[in-house]
């Protein structure tokens, strides 16, 4: 608003500029035609020795138009004084309004001082903690510097070990496919089953499975044996005879070995989730071999 005021009253004075200018011409233009006619009558003077009632009819219109530029001239001198009174009371109420927002606004300037004061203040009441943390952010760049360099050490470790590991990983590949031949060959070897059966004689084998050596899991079961006639399937795990637990395949054949001619034997079995119990006729003497699967 103060602005505006101000605006308002630089335009208002710059109208009256311009007014006392067109008066300061028309006062010039005056006087050029007044010394213009001053001019005129002088040499209509010289003139009117020799004519004297010509000169006399042109001075009398030189003079009348004089009075007319002084009348033209008085008249806009008056309406410059009338716009001028006309104007001056808002001008002034413009003023004032205009010197009371200044008041206003250098109350707020001081206001807005005194809070920079106090932020000045605080800032100076920071400077030792920013003074500290420059330190510390010293401190932390010479670590960081510090850290770069064992960074870059590393980096050459690293490149180094990259390469030394390149070539192990080449020697262990070479030791690892051997190692997988070997591992084939002694799988080969160790895998082995246990075959519970009975020796080659009249009727049919005594039960009539195939079990792994390590652990007692049905592995295969043999056609119109005790095994099949007592429903064991491939994949079983037999956890006990009668009343011995076993845990492998040899505990299964040493038990089943020792089993009279024509027990009867129950087989605790799991399969999956389930748990049952099976009845199995040994009808001859127990026989088990141990062939390679």
């Amino acid at each position: 608003m103060a602005s505006q005021l101000l605006l308002e009253a630089n335009e208002t004075q710059a109208h009256l500029a311009a007014i006392q200018q067109q008066a300061h011409d028309a006062l010039a233009e005056l006087r050029q035609t007044v010394q213009h006619v001053l001019e005129e009558g002088q040499r209509h003077l010289a003139q009117l020795r020799s004519h004297s009632s010509g000169i006399q009819q042109e001075f009398e219109e030189t003079g009348r138009q004089a009075r007319e530029v002084k009348q033209q001239f008085q008249q806009s001198g008056q309406e410059i004084v009338d716009y001028v009174a006309r104007q001056l009371p808002e001008i002034r109420q413009q003023a004032e309004q205009t010197q009371r927002e200044l008041a206003t606004i250098r109350q707020d300037y001081a206001a807005v001082g005194q809070e920079i004061g106090t932020f000045r203040e605080q800032v100076r009441g920071l400077e030792p903690q920013l003074s500290e943390a420059r330190q510390e952010g010293n401190q932390v760049h010479d670590r960081l510097s510090a850290l770069r360099e064992s960074v870059a050490e590393a980096g050459l470790y690293v490149r180094q070990v990259t390469q030394e590991m390149a070539a192990h990983r080449n020697e262990l590949w070479r030791v690892r496919t051997e190692i997988e031949a070997l591992g084939r060959e002694v799988k080969d070897q160790r895998t082995t089953m246990v075959e519970v059966s009975q020796e080659e004689t009249e009727g049919p084998k005594r039960l009539g499975i195939v079990v792994e050596m390590e652990k007692p899991v049905v592995a295969e079961v043999e056609p119109l044996t005790p095994a099949e006639k007592a429903g064991l399937q491939a994949g079983d795990v037999i956890t006990r005879v009668n009343e011995t637990p076993v845990a492998s395949g040899e505990e299964l054949r040493a038990v089943i070995d020792q089993a009279p001619v024509g027990e009867e034997i129950t087989l605790e079995v799991a399969r999956g989730d389930e748990r049952k119990s099976v009845k199995a006729h040994l009808d001859a003497p127990a026989s088990a071999e141990v062939v390679p699967q």
